[in-house]
């Protein structure tokens, strides 16, 4: 298996579960979890750039 791939699988699979706590936390209104969510989301967005 290509290593750039297993590395690319374990990036989705970090962003898909920081996507689903940013979803958790609006869901159960905890403002200061959704915002740490979201600058660690505004990071990593910047990181892949």
């Amino acid at each position: 298996m290509d290593i750039r791939l297993g590395f690319m699988i374990n990036i989705l699979k970090a962003y898909n579960f920081v996507q689903g706590n940013y979803y958790y936390n609006i869901i159960t209104g905890n403002i200061g979890s959704i915002f740490a969510t979201g600058g660690i989301m505004s990071v990593f967005k910047e990181g892949i750039r």
